[in-house]
């Protein structure tokens, strides 16, 4: 209804200007942060996604996923520095999380009073904010991996092929971004398993 929209709304505009204030001096960077970014420079710099080693060689991307490095060297394709995108990404991707948070748990539930408190759950914790602020894989990882999971919820309540395709494809790319969310694919094929439906449909 109009009250619940507009309730989300300024929820997520809320989140903006709490998220604004704590990236008023950029993103905050960390160990990570510079395998990131130095991934993607050497990708687009035509080597590949890693990072130069100690005797001079270079050593691909391994230890950590490869989709957000990819994210980040489209910034440096277009000639943008990184480090002054990530502030207006990490927003948006808040915005967007507020948003779909409570857009989807009101259209799963029709309960008002539900989706706004997911909104302010997303928003609130300092916890939160402080996941969204660095130029880390969280701002990527946790709208994907709610998407995924609210689209396995919908998929529970109307067993729609289109749905569990598209849970699998958002939790494909959440396991690009950090590995902890290959457990959305276990999930989903669970909630496959565990739907009332004919055994041959469900596996199919």
């Amino acid at each position: 209804d109009l009250l619940t929209t507009a309730a989300i709304l300024g929820l997520a505009v809320l989140g903006c200007t709490l998220l604004s204030r704590a990236l008023t001096w950029g993103v905050w960077a960390y160990s990570d942060s510079a395998e990131y970014i130095v991934s993607a420079r050497m990708l687009v710099a035509g080597r590949g996604l890693g990072t130069p080693s100690a005797d001079g060689g270079f050593m691909f991307l391994s230890l950590h996923p490869p989709f957000y490095p990819l994210v980040i060297s489209l910034f440096l394709l277009f000639g943008i520095d990184p480090l002054d995108a990530l502030p207006v990404f990490n927003l948006t991707l808040f915005v967007v999380t507020i948003l779909l948070s409570g857009g989807l748990i009101y259209y799963l539930t029709r309960n008002p009073l539900l989706s706004i408190s997911c909104c302010a759950l997303v928003m609130l914790p300092p916890t939160m904010l402080r996941n969204f602020d660095g130029a880390m894989t969280e701002p990527l990882y946790i709208p994907l991996s709610i998407v995924g999971t609210l689209l396995l919820a919908w998929y529970w309540q109307q067993p729609r092929r289109r749905l569990v395709i598209a849970a699998g494809m958002i939790a494909g790319l959440a396991g690009l971004v950090r590995y902890t969310a290959l457990a959305l694919l276990a999930a989903g094929v669970l909630c496959i398993l565990l739907t009332r439906r004919p055994l041959r449909p469900r596996l199919k």
